[in-house]
């Protein structure tokens, strides 16, 4: 999954370089990508351990709350840093 992610930031990088497909087709696809990304984050947060969520400073109601936000439930600074 991280190499798909890698490929398409410098397919997009190239895309917008060159104007072979319109900048905002590429924010869609890097969009939908961080939608994916933070989807199985929250899927992995589940499966953790309490002894591994107490490790990384989260309660297991934190963890099922973070996991049963809707997929398009973005955080504003996760958006930020890939400027969309």
């Amino acid at each position: 999954m991280a190499q798909i992610f890698r490929d398409f930031n410098y397919a997009s990088m190239e895309f917008r370089r060159t104007g072979v497909i319109g900048p905002w087709l590429v924010d869609l696809g890097r969009f939908f990508l961080l939608k994916l990304r933070i989807s199985k984050e929250r899927e992995h947060l589940t499966r953790l351990s309490d002894d591994a969520l107490a490790d990384i400073g989260v309660t297991r109601e934190a963890a099922n709350i973070e996991a049963e936000r809707e997929f398009d439930d973005i955080p504003q600074h996760r958006k930020t840093a890939i400027n969309l």
